[in-house]
């Protein structure tokens, strides 16, 4: 089977953006120092440069992407609470995260920030331990094996 020039492309881009996510790219610059370092500003630079240039839209019928200023809700973890890479071999570390809020609220109107906060802090509490197996309006819980989990 003989791949085009554009395939090849198009999967490199979504294994250096799958790989910059993960932390593969990074995985030796962990550095205990306040101080941001030369290749954490190039990485950085290349983990926006990836998800950029990799995102692609399957099918649009002209609904998107939606007009700047235009009204948008957001809900569950992820808008508030974004996962940044994985857990164990999958955990990456970084200086900063921008979650779904920050980045969208520069460019849209989003219209449930009460829901937005009150969720953050319920699931800040959860993750401090802070809320039983009887999970809140905004975050669920299942008692597992050895744990409990909180949802969204």
């Amino acid at each position: 089977m003989k791949m085009s020039k554009m395939t090849k492309r198009a999967l490199s881009l979504m294994i250096a953006g799958a790989m910059t996510v993960s932390g593969s790219a990074t995985a030796l610059a962990w550095s205990l120092s306040d101080e941001v370092t030369e290749r954490e500003t190039r990485n950085g630079e290349l983990a926006v440069k990836a998800a950029e240039e990799g995102m692609v839209l399957l099918r649009n019928d002209g609904t998107l992407p939606l007009p700047e200023g235009s009204n948008i809700a957001l809900y569950g973890n992820g808008a508030v609470c974004t996962v940044k890479g994985g857990t164990g071999s999958g955990n990456v570390n970084q200086r900063n995260i921008i979650n779904y809020y920050q980045g969208l609220k520069e460019v849209y109107n989003v219209v449930n920030t009460d829901y937005l906060a009150a969720y953050e802090e319920d699931w800040n509490k959860a993750q401090n331990g802070e809320i039983g197996e009887e999970g809140t309006d905004y975050v669920g819980s299942k008692t597992g094996f050895c744990s409990t989990v909180y949802f969204g």
